[in-house]
């Protein structure tokens, strides 16, 4: 799936179908806790509520492109009738679910997170997850121009609505900068998109928020073609400062069903599951403009019926689908397996969302959700499913991650950059030992999951001193520089005036590749090789990063998770980047400072759409 959908600069894309769910924690609690249990009602379709995103495309289509399902579709080949009805008021959703007006909830797996306490309170309505639809590459955190990056979330406030889809991604964000969901002031809006009470028009107003959650719609209304500039409704010097377009397993879309429901009800969940995978397959091979079924669906789900899109513009419908990523039966059954060692999976799920149920308020003890568990090889025969397996080859090209993360180090820029440590390396050593940096290794391995569209970069270093010095003696030697000034002081100066400065180690490297004073002309017996240092620099940085990659998948191992080795670039930097640059002492105590140069730093770098590849032999996860 594209990362971004192409949608108008405009802010009457908020979707309107999105409205009111969001109240404060305890008039939640006290709206649910009011309504009394009842049986699920006994009608020839089942009530399932859908909501306006992208997989739900799946569901319609399963359903034959309709809200009722239509003969011949794919639920009526498998015997069983869904009635689909407006779920985007999450609360109204759990009432209906206690109830007994429908077994169903569809909502992202936090937003169950939140509710579980309330609706466990009895065991028979205790939701149980079927199965994972989707991920989101859709989802964003809009920041005004004084939060730069994540780093600036201190003293902050965000406008979210509670609760709500973007909870998990807030909770997430905060995480990777060591906060919690108290340290900032949030913001509870009833609505998710359109209404003044959105997060998205609630930062357009005014300074009440610093930072906003939103879906694409909004966030593209807002800053444009990345900065706000204040022109057609954008805030001026609003910007994304996180995404799911990077953090693409932050948020889960689920089907959840009640406990009582789901113990005398496989038949139907069994089929409903082969169902909606079945369509997962069809959209993976036909979701394009072309597709004479495709564009029937895509304008239903636009339609004032459906998602009430502006002037029933399929094209936004589309825009939807291509910001969510389809898991497929594979993915799915991947998600829920506690073996499963592409993290984050249920386990993981499970216990942030009972972290933020808590913190939120929504709950006062941790009450997990439960997992279903389904038959994989009967879905995949009831649904004659296809694509049995996820992909095999490499998620990113390297050359095209190459590439970024040269103009990311000729900017300057570090607002890609999502997490990084230095692991302290021995004088000409390339190993380290992995327990000394365990609780950083565990955080780049937990942020690389949620993180599934960044790259980790392991940049080794070596130290300048030497090659700079062989490169000030060579020059000396051949009489192309003049040294003046006093120790402590000194100065070097070319033939033409051009001060030569030691420490401005980019400009030596620069000089040396150039062959400035002979360099070029270097033999192994010549007392000052400049050229033979530098690479024995650049070689031995290398070395230390590709140990450092090793290792990391090794440590990764070791706790039951296997990274994506194409997602790791170890990149030799050198005696480029010195944290002390050269300087002319060598006493015990430069040696000492100048050891902070025998590194390796290890980054979590978000990348563009354009590095990711593709592959259709199987899901994308």
């Amino acid at each position: 799936m594209k990362l971004f959908a192409q949608y108008s600069l405009i802010p009457a894309l908020l979707l309107a179908a999105s409205t009111a769910s969001a109240h404060t924690a305890a008039e939640v609690r006290a709206r649910v806790d009011a309504t009394p249990y009842g049986d699920v009602q006994s009608n020839q379709c089942v009530q399932v509520p859908r909501i306006t995103w992208g997989g739900e495309l799946a569901t319609f289509y399963a359903n034959g492109t309709d809200h009722r399902t239509t003969s011949g579709s794919y639920f009526n080949e498998l015997g069983i009738c869904v009635n689909l009805v407006p779920g985007d008021d999450v609360v109204k959703q759990a009432i209906d679910f206690k109830s007994g007006k429908s077994p169903f909830m569809r909502v992202t797996y936090r937003t169950a997170s939140v509710l579980t306490e309330m609706l466990c309170k009895d065991p028979r309505t205790c939701p149980v997850v079927l199965f994972q639809m989707t991920y989101s590459v859709g989802d964003h955190l809009v920041s005004r121009k004084h939060v730069a990056t994540p780093a600036d979330y201190a003293n902050t406030s965000w406008c979210v609505q509670i609760p709500g889809p973007h909870m998990g991604l807030v909770q997430d964000s905060l995480e990777n900068v060591g906060k919690k969901w108290n340290d900032v002031k949030i913001l509870d809006t009833d609505d998710l998109t359109i209404s003044a009470d959105s997060p998205a028009n609630k930062f357009r107003a005014g300074k009440q928020c610093d930072v906003a959650a939103v879906i694409t719609p909004d966030m593209v209304a807002l800053v444009g073609d990345g900065v706000g500039t204040g022109a057609l409704e954008t805030v001026a010097g609003a910007h994304v400062v996180d995404s799911t377009a990077q953090a693409s397993r932050s948020i889960a879309d689920v089907y959840l069903v009640r406990k009582d429901w789901y113990d005398t009800n496989s038949n139907f969940i069994h089929r409903f599951a082969a169902g909606y995978f079945r369509a997962s397959e069809w959209l993976k091979g036909n979701a394009n403009a072309r597709n004479k079924e495709y564009s029937k669906l895509i304008r239903f789900a636009a339609s004032k019926a459906v998602f009430d899109l502006p002037d029933g513009n399929p094209t936004e419908a589309d825009g939807l689908f291509q910001d969510c990523n389809l898991v497929g039966a594979p993915g799915s059954k991947l998600f829920m397996d506690e073996t499963n060692t592409r993290k984050p999976g249920f386990t993981q799920f499970n216990r942030k969302g009972m972290d933020l149920a808590v913190a939120s308020g929504f709950a006062t003890t941790r009450v997990p959700l439960l997992k279903g568990a389904l038959d994989w090889t009967k879905i995949h025969k009831l649904g004659r499913l296809k694509l049995t397996g996820v992909r095999t080859t490499p998620r990113f090209n390297a050359e095209t991650v190459g590439d970024e993360l040269a103009a990311l180090e000729a900017g300057g820029s570090t607002d890609a950059q999502k997490y990084s440590f230095t692991i302290q390396m021995q004088p000409n050593a390339t190993d380290f030992d992995p327990s000394h940096y365990a609780t950083d290794l565990d955080k780049t391995i937990q942020m690389a999951g949620t993180y599934g569209n960044a790259i980790i970069e392991i940049r080794g270093h070596a130290d300048s001193y030497k090659a700079v010095g062989h490169m000030l003696m060579r020059c000396l030697s051949k009489g192309d520089i003049r040294k003046t000034g006093s120790t402590g002081n000194w100065r070097y100066t070319f033939r033409d005036g051009t001060e030569l400065i030691p420490t401005n180690t980019d400009k030596i490297v620069e000089l040396i590749k150039a062959g400035a004073c002979g360099a070029r002309e270097e033999r192994s017996n010549d007392k000052y090789r400049p050229v033979a240092v530098m690479r024995a620099a650049r070689s031995l940085s290398q070395k230390r990063a590709q140990q450092a990659r090793a290792a990391l998948i090794r440590y990764a191992a070791s706790k039951g998770v296997k990274l994506d080795p194409s997602q790791i670039v170890p990149t030799g930097y050198g005696m480029r980047d010195p944290i002390v640059p050269f300087h002319g002492g060598n006493s015990d105590a430069d040696r000492a400072m100048r050891a902070k140069n025998f590194r390796v730093e290890i980054a979590l770098i978000a990348v563009s759409a354009e590095a990711l590849t593709t592959d259709e032999s199987g899901w994308d996860l």
